[in-house]
């Protein structure tokens, strides 16, 4: 899709916000699209909101982990990721597990 069109679909979603605050659809929308434009902290409140109505949507927990790694907090990114593993596990998320588990380390190792 188009920014252009990205941008009247996010205005469509908040209007249905409105409505609906809990709306876990909406609410995942904003963030993906907030999450593709970089704006990891900011798509992580859509996510949170997601898994407050919904804590098993795969994908919330799935780009939540991934937006954290973004914000480099990655013991809550492990958190995240590993629930979306528990609900459907695939190599996408295997990967970010194993970049979270090697950052980790890293972590670890230098205190």
């Amino acid at each position: 899709m188009k920014k252009g069109r990205l941008d009247i679909a996010e205005i469509y979603f908040k209007e249905a916000l409105k409505m609906e605050p809990a709306c876990a659809a909406a609410n995942f929308e904003i963030g993906k699209y907030r999450f593709d434009n970089k704006k990891y902290k900011y798509s992580m409140g859509y996510f949170k909101k997601v898994l407050d109505v919904q804590p098993t949507h795969e994908m919330a927990n799935y780009y939540a982990a991934y937006a954290l790694v973004k914000l480099n907090e990655f013991e809550e990114a492990w958190k995240y990721i590993n629930k979306s593993i528990e609900l459907g596990e695939n190599e996408d998320k295997k990967s970010l597990l194993d970049k979270i588990n090697k950052s980790l380390k890293v972590k670890v190792s230098r205190l």
